[in-house]
């Protein structure tokens, strides 16, 4: 199954209220205090057939993303806007039919020259990995998604950019009660979570180092759990990086003690016609007992080629291998981008197992092969 087969939103709930009331009072200021209004959104629509064990089946629906912003400058050069947008999509099978409306975001942004402050539910990403990402804790981004479909979080992000190019990030998450990015558990939303990053220039890139901590809960019990990462970008003859990730979860009998990820990654363009860019990575992830253990592993290594054939035509293709399964996943990707349409043609070849089981990924269920086709219209 593709990424737009079933890609479930957050449903509201008694306990969302009141961060959607006090969000809707923040609307009110701005729209009050805004100068300029924006209209904005996305509209993709999509049919599949695809063979799964053996049975050939038809599927399609359509998304619609609508947005507003509003705005407001100030002399300083300083300014405010709050983006708020919907996600609402219409899914049919053979046998089924799913509908679901929803917010997507819903945030205020106030920033300066040097600094950021974002509240609210918004999407909070980083790290340099491009495919199979370590640091993706708090998103669920599928790497040949079109349209990058993912889950917001709720939260108050903080980012400061010094005159040396160097960056810190602070931010608290509260009330977010679905697993995010790669987790297993899922966060207490009585709890706050909290966390922040540096990243400072060395030599022709940056090293950057992060910090998470949040409270989980599982069958009733509460769980501390801390993360600690450090990762790095360069450019040398290729762009190389990487993203190590350490996850300890304290007090805990009922789970392996550390899980471990980690990513080393690299691309280069080619001087072939327009340009051929490839992209490798190799990801492992581990549950142990002790820092330095032995125990659950598994190794997924990825390729991806991208080649834009004049100013219409993009091809992609992805290629993973799973050592551990001893499985190959392959999907090829034609994009046609005009001024507000893009066209998608995706062909992909996968095993009956789903990619990256062991992890929280819900973009990555697709097994068996087929045929995609999406129309994506952005206003």
């Amino acid at each position: 199954m593709l990424f737009t087969d079933f890609c479930p939103t957050k449903k509201i709930d008694m306990n969302n209220y009141v961060k959607i009331l006090f969000l809707f009072s923040i609307l009110l200021v701005e729209t009050a205090l805004a100068q300029n209004f924006e209209f904005e959104g996305q509209i993709s629509l999509w049919g599949t057939i695809y063979n799964q064990s053996n049975d050939y089946q038809l599927n399609g629906g359509t998304r619609f993303i609508p947005g507003i912003r509003f705005t407001k400058d100030f002399e300083s050069g300083d300014f405010i806007d709050l983006h708020i947008s919907a996600n609402t999509f219409l899914y049919k099978t053979e046998t089924d039919f799913f509908s679901e409306a929803d917010l997507y975001r819903f945030k205020v942004r106030y920033a300066t020259e040097q600094s950021e402050l974002r509240l609210g539910l918004q999407k909070i990403n980083f790290g340099p990995a491009k495919i199979l990402r370590s640091l993706q804790w708090f998103d669920t981004v599928d790497p040949t998604d079109p349209i990058k479909i993912t889950e917001g979080v709720y939260g108050l992000r903080y980012k400061y950019n010094f005159l040396n190019n160097s960056e810190i990030w602070l931010w608290v998450l509260y009330g977010n009660d679905k697993l995010k990015g790669k987790e297993f558990l899922v966060s207490d939303k009585k709890e706050p979570e909290f966390g922040g990053r540096i990243s400072l220039p060395l030599f022709d890139g940056e090293l950057a180092g992060t910090f998470h901590s949040r409270t989980v809960s599982f069958h009733n019990t509460k769980l501390n759990e801390k993360r600690f990462a450090l990762d790095g970008r360069w450019e040398v003859e290729a762009g190389i990086w990487f993203e190590s990730v350490f996850t300890k979860l304290e007090d805990n009998l009922l789970f392996p003690s550390w899980q471990n990820n980690f990513t080393i990654g690299s691309d280069y363009t080619f001087n072939i016609g327009n340009g051929l860019v490839v992209t490798g990575e190799h990801y492992v992830f581990s549950m142990t007992d002790k820092f330095f253990g032995r125990g659950k592993t598994s190794r997924t290594t990825a390729l991806s080629a991208a080649y834009p054939l004049g100013l219409v035509d993009n091809f992609s293709l992805f290629v993973f291998y799973q050592w551990e399964s001893d499985k190959l996943y392959q999907t090829f990707q034609w994009n046609r981008v005009y001024d507000s349409f893009i066209l998608n043609f995706n062909f992909y070849n996968y095993p009956e197992t789903a990619l990256l089981a062991e992890q929280n990924s819900e973009n990555n269920t697709r097994a068996g092969y087929g045929f995609q086709f999406m129309i994506i219209y952005n206003f």
